[in-house]
């Protein structure tokens, strides 16, 4: 049969791109495949012919495929593809051609260059002839320059790589969307969400009607409002997919959403979310749903939680050691240490999770405590509504004693209030005149009433600590991160008898 029988060449020709002067020859003519394969000594496949007999070279419309690597999908995005026309620069037999990209570019001579990608030149499409010889049919492949000219399968001939490329993802119409086949509707909203084009997905999906999407759909809905933080939103279409479709996946999803939807109830949200990553491991048939629990675990300071109720949650558990067990250099040596530092952090995790949300900028004045109150209450309203003393996000931070480290500048030790030190390098380099130097100030800080900080208070202290040093822009309050346990003389780590000791985080 025919190469291409029936292809719509109209529509795969992208006739109003800037490349067209570069790339689109004239009418093709048989001395010009004669002399491309005469000088390179390779056959050209009839279906790249073909292609040359609609249009010699050019932009495509359809201009991307994928290669799957380690069970993720690789996207490429061409840019134009080679034509034969001698006259033009950009064609195998031009002057940018298959000569030059072996010789001044380094490309193996494996086969015939086809098309460029957005790399301009970096990586290249090619015809590959290594297992045909010279007058088989080539596979095509993608050779990444540089990746030490690493080849990469695309596509098992020259038809078939063609008939794999796709329209850029955002440049599919709503009617395209809905002619596509259940596969490749969901492969489509898995790239958009790999792109995080959540609007793009919210947009096609909500066309069908969510009454009309299958699981797999509403699983990929639910993930682009859970990378859009629209938790509640990522809930409500978790629960519309059938008990009987609940795989490892929807357990992992719901847990996510659980794990960063800390308010108004913070230490029953993380249980939640840790009864689902528990069932998830459970039912997991593939190591890689394990490891996505275990991120979110790691990086959203809920390992306190964790290690408090291990007997509850004992498979995520078991799986979250031995995560941290390949992190260390003598694993051998990890359980005894493991248990010991996490009894420490524990302390400190449920009593500062959950204040990330806070809203303050961090300035060069210094308040009274009732004015910083006021100040605080009208920050926290805007932010949490005006029941935030109500809410999980001011509960009462139950430590006696507590170090604070923060970042600033300043010129000399008589910046320093007498409850801080250096923290970390110890020592300024040697001091100059008016010449700001970036250090970490760790400070000691009590509570009034002995017992426990409010959120108020804590935040208040550390605003004044900071007020007669330079943050450089640094003002906006980010959270706070566990650095675990220090003495409060010396500065030193001391896990058996430190204190609990806070980062305090700011951006831009």
């Amino acid at each position: 049969m025919k190469a291409f029988d029936n292809f719509d060449w109209d529509a795969f020709w992208y006739n109003d791109s800037n490349k067209l002067i570069y790339f689109k020859g004239g009418k093709l003519k048989e001395e010009d495949i004669g002399r491309v394969e005469e000088e390179f000594g390779y056959k050209l496949p009839d279906s790249y012919i073909e292609l040359l007999r609609s249009q010699n070279g050019g932009a495509p419309f359809y201009t991307l495929c994928y290669y799957e690597e380690d069970g993720e999908f690789i996207p490429v995005y061409l840019t134009a593809i080679y034509g034969v026309d001698p006259k033009l620069e950009y064609s195998i037999c031009g002057d940018s051609g298959a000569k030059m990209i072996y010789e001044k570019w380094g490309y193996p001579d494996i086969g015939l260059p086809i098309a460029f990608t957005i790399n301009d030149g970096h990586e290249m499409v090619f015809l590959d002839y290594s297992d045909c010889g010279s007058t088989g049919e080539p596979k095509v492949v993608l050779i990444d320059q540089k990746n030490d000219y690493k080849k990469t399968l695309l596509a098992e001939n020259f038809e078939v790589f063609i008939k794999s490329l796709r329209k850029y993802l955002t440049m599919v119409t709503i009617d395209e969307f809905k002619a596509l086949s259940e596969d490749e509707k969901a492969f489509f909203i898995e790239r958009l969400n790999d792109e995080f084009e959540t609007k793009r997905v919210v947009e096609y999906l909500s066309a069908i009607g969510v009454e009309n999407l299958s699981s797999r759909l509403l699983g990929a809905l639910a993930r682009a409002y859970n990378n859009d933080r629209k938790f509640k939103k990522a809930i409500g279409i978790m629960d519309l997919i059938p008990e009987s479709d609940r795989d490892a996946i929807w357990y992992y999803r719901y847990g996510y959403i659980y794990t960063y939807r800390r308010f108004p109830n913070t230490e029953k949200y993380m249980l939640k979310a840790l009864e689902m990553f528990d069932k998830a491991v459970d039912i997991a048939k593939d190591k890689e749903v394990i490891d996505w629990c275990i991120e979110p675990i790691e990086c959203s300071g809920i390992e306190g939680f964790l290690m408090e109720h291990k007997t509850e949650f004992p498979k995520i558990y078991a799986e979250y050691v031995n995560y941290k067990k390949t992190k260390l250099d003598k694993p051998d040596e990890y359980d005894a240490e493991y248990e010991k530092r996490w009894q420490y952090t524990t302390r400190v995790s449920k009593k500062i999770a959950g204040h990330y949300g806070v809203n303050w900028i961090f300035d060069q004045h210094k308040y009274s405590r009732y004015a910083f109150a006021v100040e605080f209450d009208y920050a926290m309203i805007e932010s949490f509504g005006e029941d935030w003393h109500a809410q999980d996000i001011n509960t009462p931070i139950n430590a006696d004693e507590l170090l604070v480290v923060y970042r600033a500048w300043i010129k000399n030790k008589d910046q320093l209030n007498e409850n801080e030190m250096l923290f970390n390098k110890g020592e300024l380099i040697e001091e100059r005149d008016n010449e700001m130097q970036q250090v970490e100030i760790m400070a000691y800080l009590k509570p009034d009433d002995g017992i426990s900080f409010s959120l108020e208070e804590l935040m208040f202290k550390i605003h004044n600590l900071m007020a007669n040093k330079e943050l450089r822009g640094n003002v906006s309050f980010e959270g706070f991160d566990n650095i675990g346990f220090f003495d409060k003389k010396t500065g030193k780590e001391d896990r058996a008898n430190g204190l609990p000791t806070i980062l305090v985080c700011c951006g831009i």
